[in-house]
């Protein structure tokens, strides 16, 4: 065999070598293409498989014909089941450590309440006493109220829950119901009896200065929201007015108008200043 002969034979070996490489490294390539287009990833160069990266999950958009859910409200309350109004308002009320607190927490709502009448001028302003003293007789009153072509108001507040049976003589009776569940009766402070005591004690105060030319009504302000008030009748009915501090604008607003009232923004201060000139400490003697 000639050099000529053997050179052609090893030159067709490396062409067909190179071919068989060729057609292999296609053949490769065309297979991690068709993986590629299943996992979402990119083809790669001659230099290996590039790193992928993430593919994002697509957003859902509502259908703009199906409409929302509600949200559950037992699942979404942690508080349970959904109260009716009544049963929310009975669960945010109050509680206090002592009456005394209770009485202040009543005074508090009332002075709101003649705040609002105030700047709705159905009333030309209020003044409330500390202890005061006349004649070794220590009292005070809650608040005393100047209405225009009226006069005075003295008003006593009490924060009673339940039924009160009011009267004229002796204790009132109060039937109310416990956190048990169970009714329970009582006996509780003449309300009524309380405030004429604080009207005639504060006269004694005003006729020493002059300033007891004007009618001065008493009244019972009832402010716990399920006090339910009952009048006696004929000789057992109380000689002060009662209500609901609900009611008071409407007691207020219906007061008989004096025509000519010679009751003054002036009048009234003075008595303020007598009030205040009155003020003294509860002293104990042994």
């Amino acid at each position: 065999m000639s050099a000529t002969t053997i050179t052609i034979f090893v030159f067709l070996a490396f062409v067909y070598y190179g071919f068989r490489v060729a057609r292999k490294e296609r053949e490769r390539q065309n297979i991690y293409d068709f993986k590629s287009k299943d996992t979402g990833t990119a083809g790669t160069s001659n230099s290996g498989p590039q790193p992928s990266t993430p593919k994002k999950k697509p957003v859902l958009k509502p259908s703009a014909t199906k409409p929302k859910s509600k949200p559950n409200i037992r699942e979404v309350n942690s508080a349970g089941p959904k109260q009716s109004k009544a049963e929310n308002i009975k669960s945010q009320k109050p509680h206090f450590e002592s009456h005394e607190d209770a009485g202040k927490y009543g005074e508090d709502l009332v002075r709101t309440e003649l705040k609002r009448l105030k700047s709705l001028r159905i009333i030309n302003g209020y003044t409330k006493s500390k202890n005061m003293v006349v004649d070794n007789q220590y009292f005070e009153f809650d608040f005393l109220v100047m209405v225009p072509n009226f006069e005075l108001v003295i008003a006593e507040v009490k924060y009673f829950a339940g039924e009160v049976f009011c009267t004229k003589e002796g204790k009132w009776r109060q039937v109310k119901t416990d956190r048990d569940g169970k009714q329970r009766e009582s006996e509780t402070t003449n309300a009524s009896k309380q405030v004429l005591r604080a009207r005639a004690l504060l006269k004694k105060i005003l006729k020493a200065r002059n300033l007891d030319n004007w009618t001065i009504k008493p009244l019972v302000v009832f402010t716990h929201p399920d006090a339910k008030i009952q009048k006696g009748k004929n000789e057992k009915k109380p000689e002060a007015d009662m209500v609901l501090l609900s009611g008071l604008e409407k007691f207020i607003s219906e007061l008989r108008k004096k025509d000519n009232a010679p009751f003054t923004q002036v009048d009234f201060d003075n008595i303020s200043s007598a009030i205040k000139a009155h003020n003294k400490e509860y002293s104990r003697t042994n």
